[in-house]
């Protein structure tokens, strides 16, 4: 009975159940894998909001990002304003 196991065994899974199986293996490893990428977001995120300077370190990030937009427009400003005596004459 044994021997017939394996002189039986290359046929019996055609190709196609064999790419089923991959595909499910594949998919399963995927799903596993976004599973915890997103339980690793969350857990980020939480330790991250519930850090005792998250406000502050927020409310300072977002002053220098808005100083530093109104100095670039300042400076396209100035650019646009600027008159070379060519343009006088």
């Amino acid at each position: 009975m044994f021997g017939m196991f394996w002189m039986n065994f290359p046929y019996m899974f055609n190709r196609n159940t064999m790419l089923d199986m991959n595909r499910n293996t594949v998919l399963a490893i995927a799903g596993v894998c976004g599973t915890a990428f997103i339980g690793y977001c969350i857990y980020f995120d939480r330790k991250r909001r519930s850090a005792p300077d998250f406000k502050q370190k927020l409310k300072e990030s977002m002053i220098a990002f808005y100083e530093k937009y109104l100095d670039k427009k300042a400076e396209e400003q100035q650019e646009n304003v600027f008159i070379s005596w060519h343009d006088l004459l």
